[in-house]
């Protein structure tokens, strides 16, 4: 029984195991079995081994085919018609050479790593026919720019005169700067460097200039500023500019007329005056033109041409008014009349620089008082530049220091080589302002020095010390027409004279005496020389300036010099 009961335990186990056996064979469990060989697993790898090589070829040809791509895109930014033929066959084989090395590559490394920029840089390193050009025009320019500075060489500054070295430079410069703007061959070729040369060589070099100066016929100028036979302030400016007369005011009084005429009729012979004006209203400066009813003054005496006198005026006087009643009959007989104003403002057939010869101008110069009221008749003043080659004459009338102020402001004054001293010396007029400006080399006052015409304080008789001392800066080339002649008499007031000791020195009555007398300032072919009719002694060394008076218990000379060492 025992035997029989074992019997069929093992074939129980035994179907089991078969059982086992057959359930993992149907669900494909490869279970190896140590002693079985099976080459089923290694066909498979194989299998998969070659399907993983097939993807790995499409990934590269992917990769080569997109910077290909890329390349194509990038070469159809360069198109052959920019380019000569060589530099095209280098773009053309930049590009081909670039797709070969893809080509060639094996490995998705080296298809990434390609840097199709450095193809681009290598492309656009290749220079097109605009860019030949432009480097071929840079060279020319740079050669024609050497041919100029070459060319400058010929030219030294110090053969010229500022001016004319700067238009050279100018030229030059402008020359330069022409060139580099070109951007065509034709422009290059059209430049011509004789053209350059040819205008260099008109700008004259101070030795030609000097020539032509030495040469040209300058027109005689010369200023005459008279004595007028009183001992009272005035003026009377007569000028021969070639043949041409011009007269400025004929003060001083109505007794000055004869010797006014007197002098003027040695250089004006035909009777005729082109040119006359009347700076301001004042009777020192106008009574000649408008003396008492039934005495002839210089309207009556002279054809006058060209009237040009003051565009306002405050004063009333019966001067004043027979000023422009005997002004306006000699405009009925044909003389043209212009204010000052008409000439600034060019109306009523004014203008403001007339053309006395062909050398020769006369600007009349703008101030504000031309066109608005002054408290001050002084400023009225009519302004004259006369102006010869290099040469200015500056008078300015009895202007103030207000109106000089707007003179200075209104002109591009120049230097002057002769000043007519504002206001006969006045401490008022002459001011900084327009003496810094002109500089001027002479300066002729007309006044009888020391006279207590109007005003008994000493340093305020014309010429004053304030004058003095502002005049002093520029030039000691000073002269003065006439001196009173004083007396010694006892009296109890200084007033009307100047004090000597314990008596006072007065002005005779009436009685003047010349200092340098008539002052005349004329040009010669450009030289200015001053030749007066008594002497040509300088104010400071004069014996009026030099008098020794007492002031206040004070002695002192009568003026005082100044030491700015100016020396003329």
């Amino acid at each position: 029984m025992v035997n029989v009961m074992r019997c069929i335990k093992r074939i129980i186990i035994g179907i089991i195991l078969l059982l086992s056996f057959g359930f993992v064979t149907s669900c494909d469990i490869n279970i190896k079995n140590p002693f079985y060989n099976d080459n089923t697993n290694d066909n498979n790898e194989e299998e998969n081994k070659e399907e993983n090589n097939d993807n790995s070829k499409d990934s590269i040809e992917d990769l080569r085919k997109s910077k290909l791509a890329e390349i194509d895109n990038l070469a159809l930014n360069y198109k052959e018609v920019d380019y000569r033929v060589d530099e095209w066959k280098e773009i053309t084989t930049l590009i081909q050479d670039a797709k070969d090395i893809i080509n060639n590559y094996t490995a998705k490394e080296d298809v990434n790593n390609y840097s199709v920029s450095s193809l681009k840089e290598s492309l656009d390193a290749v220079k097109t026919i605009k860019e030949i050009e432009l480097e071929r025009i840079n060279e020319i320019k740079l050669e024609i720019i050497n041919d100029i500075d070459d060319l400058a060489l010929n030219y030294n500054e110090a053969d010229y005169r500022v001016d004319e070295w700067e238009e050279i430079t100018t030229l030059i410069q402008n020359d330069k700067a022409l060139v580099n703007s070109y951007t065509a061959f034709a422009q290059l070729n059209n430049y011509s460097l004789d053209s350059l040369k040819g205008r260099l060589d008109l700008i004259k070099t101070d030795a030609e200039l000097r020539e032509e100066e030495n040469n040209t016929q300058y027109e005689n100028l010369s200023f005459h500023f008279l004595e007028l036979g009183n001992y009272n302030a005035g003026d009377c400016t007569f000028i021969k500019a070639g043949d041409v007369d011009i007269l400025i005011d004929a003060g001083s009084d109505f007794n000055s007329i004869p010797v006014i005429t007197s002098y003027i009729n040695n250089y004006c012979t035909d009777g005729i005056l082109e040119y006359v004006i009347a700076t301001h209203a004042h009777l020192d400066h106008i009574a000649g033109f408008a003396p008492y009813s039934g005495t002839d003054g210089i309207f009556e005496l002279y054809e006058c041409e060209v009237i040009i006198d003051f565009a306002l005026k405050n004063t009333t006087s019966q001067v004043s008014e027979r000023y422009i009643e005997r002004r306006d009959k000699e405009i009925e007989l044909g003389a043209k009349h212009y204010t000052a104003a008409d000439c600034i403002n060019q109306t009523n057939g004014g203008k403001p620089i007339f053309e006395i010869t062909e050398t020769i101008t006369m600007e009349i110069l703008d101030q504000k008082f031309y066109h608005q009221a002054s408290s001050d008749e002084n400023n009225y003043s009519v302004c004259t530049l006369f102006s010869q080659g290099d040469n200015n004459y500056l008078l300015t009338g009895d202007l103030e220091q207000e109106g000089e102020e707007s003179l200075v402001e209104e002109n591009d004054l120049p230097h002057c080589a002769l000043f007519k001293g504002g206001h006969h010396g006045s401490k008022t007029s002459s001011n900084d302002c327009l003496l810094d400006e002109i500089t001027p080399d002479i300066c002729c006052v007309c006044c009888c020095a020391g006279t207590n015409e109007y005003t008994n304080i000493t340093d305020n008789q014309f010429p004053t010390q304030e004058f003095i001392n502002r005049i002093a800066k520029h030039t000691d080339k000073v002269y003065v027409t006439s001196t009173c002649e004083y007396e010694i008499a006892v009296a109890t007031s200084a007033s009307k004279g100047i004090e000597v000791g314990d008596e006072y020195l007065k002005a005779k009555s009436e009685k003047f005496k010349s200092l340098n007398g008539n002052i005349i300032v004329s040009t010669n072919n450009g030289i200015v020389s001053v030749n007066c009719s008594n002497n040509n002694t300088k104010l400071k060394d004069s014996t009026w300036f030099n008098t020794s008076i007492t002031l206040n218990g004070v002695t002192r000379k009568m003026r005082t010099w100044p030491n700015y060492g100016v020396v003329s």
